[in-house]
């Protein structure tokens, strides 16, 4: 036994302390249930057209093909379930002492709209401009 593969022997004895979500757990039971379930199908198809000319690379890559097609959506639910702010979800996220959503447009943008000048609801040069010309006709 060489020096090694000692180390390579503590290293996998060596156990993660953190517990595995329930989450965690019943996605990784609905990957296995589906793998077996596509597993199944092949195996059956194969049994049934014994005389078919389907070479096992075509069935490997139909298997994964149908897999990841069925993970999709369980894979969704664990992304939903494990997502920070479980009971927060559908509220706006705000920014560190600002009372504005993040990610929410401002009106900037539609100054220039607004004056005739350009069509772009996006801030542009533009609506710099438009913006100080108001200001002046306010004052």
């Amino acid at each position: 036994m060489g020096l090694l593969s000692y180390g390579y022997k503590a290293i996998k004895s060596i156990k993660p302390k953190t517990k595995v979500s329930d989450a965690t757990k019943r996605f990784k039971a609905k990957v296995e249930a589906i793998k077996k379930a596509v597993k199944k199908g092949t195996d059956d198809f194969k049994k049934q057209n014994p005389k078919s000319l389907v070479t096992e690379k075509q069935i490997k890559e139909i298997q994964k093909e149908t897999a990841e097609k069925s993970n999709k959506k369980s894979r969704k639910e664990y992304l939903r379930e494990r997502k920070m702010g479980g009971g927060m979800m559908g509220r706006p996220m705000y920014k560190k002492g600002s009372k504005k959503a993040v990610g929410k447009k401002s009106d900037f943008g539609m100054l220039s709209v607004k004056a005739g000048v350009d069509n772009n609801p996006n801030p542009t040069l533009a609506d710099r401009i438009a913006g100080a010309k108001m200001k002046n006709k306010k004052a």
